[in-house]
């Protein structure tokens, strides 16, 4: 073994048929993507996605900065974000970014407050809850009322108001996120047609929008090792539900442009027999993939190298001191033995990004290989 365990290993391959995939459904169906940043902002994957043409969504300053750092042209980005700081907003419009996704109805008035004292004008779209059930989990669902994002659609006659009575802010559209990991496929007919109504209510009322952004939320089959997300059924069903009025349609895919671009490979450093179950302790943790611990999240898990063995159950767990530090429980796998490698698929969306340094253990190297092959 070349690497010292743990790593992230990435897939080019994948990636590079994801955003063809993507590009391709994209273009035939006239809709923008701009990736969500917030998934993976490893410079590889960076390195495709501008390559591709594609935006960025952002959800912080430093993810703007990031950006901007790697490439991408500042109308190529727009910043979202429920609790956008001063700092972040004034960085954003110094950049003159090509617009902010607009949450509340007091970040108008503190966007035209820093507009005006720049002498800029800002654009913004205003991000909608449009009370869609994502039928995901409850953890990455994020359009519902109740939750903290965007303005209501009772909130947004006193929005305009705002907009109209402000010589700092221009108004170019609405931006819609109803969650994450979404495989209904039906959740994004109903979106259409909830952004059709509004568009028709208020169009009606002077405001015709130049931006439709849908958000993000394609989900991938974790099920299944390198599966790819479907691309064709999620763009066609916007194009035959959504009522564009020659507004630009943009959507914001994250994890389903880079799931399967990265495997987290990890050492197998124990096993034991507890209460009849059959554990496995590696050396990567809920602090190299957060997922499984978060909320639940299934990662398939394959043994690397001899597999003629007697197929036993495991719980897969990592050294971090917390009981919810496991990557899966009762998975069957050729029988495991202290220096076995494991494969944890799809840890490209979410895994690295969200690593952090809980038990002060040491960052972790990240290599770009096509495949760990072990004899």
């Amino acid at each position: 073994m070349e690497f010292n365990t743990p790593f992230y290993q990435y897939h080019p391959n994948w990636l590079e048929e994801s955003i063809t995939q993507a590009a391709n459904g994209s273009r035939r169906n006239r809709i923008q993507i701009r990736y969500a940043l917030k998934a993976n902002h490893n410079p590889l994957v960076l390195s495709h996605i501008q390559k591709a043409g594609f935006g960025i969504d952002a959800v912080s300053g430093p993810e703007v900065a990031h950006a901007l750092d790697h490439g991408f042209s500042p109308d190529q980005i727009n910043l979202a974000g429920a609790g956008k700081t001063r700092s972040e907003i004034r960085f954003a419009l110094e950049k003159n970014i090509h617009y902010l996704n607009v949450e509340s109805l007091q970040e108008i008035h503190r966007i035209q407050e820093i507009a005006s004292e720049l002498y800029t004008t800002a654009r913004i779209c205003l991000r909608v809850n449009p009370d869609i059930d994502a039928q995901t989990h409850p953890h990455i669902s994020t359009g519902q009322k109740g939750h903290k994002f965007g303005i209501e659609e009772s909130d947004l006659k006193r929005a305009f108001q705002l907009i109209k009575a402000s010589s700092r802010v221009h108004w170019l559209g609405y931006h819609f996120h109803v969650g994450s990991q979404i495989l209904n496929i039906k959740v994004f007919e109903d979106l259409c047609h909830v952004v059709n109504q509004i568009q028709q209510k208020y169009t009606a009322l002077g405001w015709t929008p130049s931006i439709l952004n849908l958000g993000g939320g394609l989900g991938i089959d974790y099920h299944v090792p390198h599966a790819q997300a479907d691309f064709q059924s999620y763009f066609n069903i916007i194009n035959k539900n959504l009522i564009r009025q020659g507004a630009e349609v943009h959507v914001e895919p994250g994890r389903s442009l880079v799931a399967g671009a990265c495997s987290l490979v990890s050492e197998v450093q124990y096993t034991k027999l507890s209460g009849g179950k059959n554990i496995a302790i590696l050396d990567a943790g809920m602090n190299h993939l957060m997922r499984p611990a978060l909320y639940g999240a299934y990662h398939h898990i394959e043994k690397l190298g001899r597999q003629n063995l007697e197929i036993l159950p495991f719980d897969i767990h990592g050294p971090i001191c917390e009981s919810s530090d496991c990557f899966g429980r009762d998975r069957d796998l050729p029988k495991l033995e202290p220096g076995d490698l494991l494969e944890i698929h799809h840890a490209g969306a979410y895994g690295e990004t969200m690593a952090s340094a809980y038990n002060l253990r040491a960052g972790i190297p990240l290599k770009t290989v096509d495949r760990v092959v072990v004899a």
